[in-house]
């Protein structure tokens, strides 16, 4: 086994405070152009999926369910999604139930805790705010 669990890979590992310059922006660089890449590609499912939840629900999929449930109406596939998520959330899915909750109500903050040891040196933090903070005494 290469070693223990979040080690792997860990051994070469440069602080960035170690760095020079040149090597600190190449791989900041390196970061924002791969950062691109990857909201472009969640762009482009993004624009899919949208086409296809737009698209027209197939005829025989949407018979079967009027047979069932005469009152509904589904004319997009986004439609036909729904309302399969609707009946599996109804029989006690609760995966389908949230997504359902989300999709409707937007999904909740998730608000994250986070404690500090060793304190914050107010000299670094002025700094980087580039504002004048007083310091308690």
């Amino acid at each position: 086994m290469a070693g223990k669990r979040g080690t792997i890979g860990t051994k070469n590992l440069i602080p960035f405070d170690e760095l020079s310059e040149e090597e600190h922006r190449a791989i900041a660089s390196e970061g924002g152009r791969r950062s691109v890449i990857a909201r472009r590609e969640k762009k482009q499912v993004k624009e899919l999926l949208q086409t296809l939840f737009q698209t027209k629900a197939p005829p025989n999929m949407v018979e079967e369910i009027k047979k069932k449930f005469p009152d509904v109406q589904i004319k997009t596939l986004e439609e036909l999604i729904n309302f399969s998520m609707m009946k599996q959330a109804y029989s006690g899915n609760v995966g389908a139930y949230n997504a359902l909750y989300d999709r409707a109500e937007g999904k909740p903050n998730q608000n994250i805790k986070q404690e500090l040891s060793g304190g914050i040196e107010l000299k670094n933090v002025k700094s980087l705010l580039g504002e004048s903070i007083q310091e308690e005494e």
